[in-house]
């Protein structure tokens, strides 16, 4: 039988573990708009935002 991951709460995460998690999410954000220049703010916010639900 092969053990399930833990996943652990959005509280339980440090914050370099935070930061990496919005980071990627905010480059997804920019792939996914082909990567128009002046969003990097927006992306950033929008991935911090969505990790704050």
């Amino acid at each position: 039988m092969v053990p399930k991951a833990k996943i652990e709460p959005k509280e339980a995460l440090n914050n370099e573990d935070m930061v990496s998690r919005i980071a990627v999410s905010a480059y997804y954000k920019a792939a996914a708009r082909g990567y128009e220049p002046g969003h990097e703010i927006q992306d950033w916010l929008e991935a911090e935002a969505e990790m704050q639900q």
